[in-house]
């Protein structure tokens, strides 16, 4: 009740960096006995389907407002005057980013309930009147939001009652960070090359595996028309590359040229 109350209450402070930055920083912070943050696949970073990452903040939802929107519903959240940041509680949501053909990129994929949206607009709105207009959320299912004030994110008293909840903030910025990385440079068949071998990577190495990932998704992750991705496999095919790319099965032929291809 007590750490409830504090957070209803913003607390202003003369650090450089938001509180929930600044503490980390000159503290480490540790997790309550007993708490235990889930571990992500490095394989949900490469494909972008992201599997819940901060199922924790269920504790606080009391602390949020309750929003329902149709399937089908776009969803512009970082553009609001307010500073509010949100819980996915229920249904699955895709991130995605308007190009300049006019087409949409799908950035990530929340395929599961558990997720924090529009974080990182709330905890830089004090510093950076930024604004990223091009991303929008896109509702696969109905969804339900939790809404939460910004203002936690900064409020001192709610960061020291609840450290984990600050600490599984990360796992989602480094996950989009790793995503814009992977499949924000390069051309088209680096890109392609990059996912192949980070999939491997992300499965010990290994040379055949089920990527899990249908030609359509992925050439929506890569921001490609499906015909550009059935051509970029048989080029790869035939140089002894990539022998086989689908769904079900990925057949690397040749590591060592698809490392050389994926940093092009």
């Amino acid at each position: 009740m007590q750490a409830h109350q504090a957070a209803k209450s913003a607390l202003s402070f003369p650090f450089a960096l938001p509180p929930a930055l600044a503490l980390c920083y000159h503290r480490p912070m540790l997790l309550h006995a007993g708490d235990t943050m889930p571990k992500i696949s490095a394989i949900s970073f490469h494909t972008a389907a992201l599997p819940p990452l901060n199922q924790c903040w269920k504790e606080v939802l009391d602390l949020a407002d309750k929003l329902e929107f149709s399937q089908g519903t776009q969803l512009t959240l970082n553009t609001e005057r307010e500073n509010f940041f949100y819980f996915l509680e229920h249904g699955r949501l895709s991130l995605v980013h308007d190009t300049e053909n006019g087409k949409t990129r799908t950035i990530s994929t929340m395929e599961e309930a558990g997720t924090l949206l529009n974080v990182t607009h709330a905890l830089a709105r004090q510093m950076t009147d930024f604004i990223e207009k091009g991303c929008h959320f896109h509702c696969i299912t109905d969804v339900t939001l939790r809404r939460f004030d910004g203002s936690l994110l900064h409020d001192e008293g709610f960061i020291r009652a609840y450290p984990h909840l600050i600490a599984s903030l990360g796992v989602k910025i480094l996950a989009h960070h790793t995503i814009l990385a992977h499949f924000g440079t390069g051309g088209a068949l680096a890109q392609l090359c990059r996912f192949c071998f980070n999939l491997s990577d992300a499965n010990g190495g290994a040379e055949e595996f089920a990527p899990g990932i249908s030609q359509t998704q992925l050439a929506r992750l890569l921001g490609m028309d499906r015909a550009t991705l059935v051509r970029l496999p048989q080029k790869l095919r035939r140089i002894g590359v990539i022998l086989e790319l689908n769904r079900d099965r990925l057949v690397i032929g040749d590591m060592k040229k698809l490392r050389q291809l994926a940093v092009q």
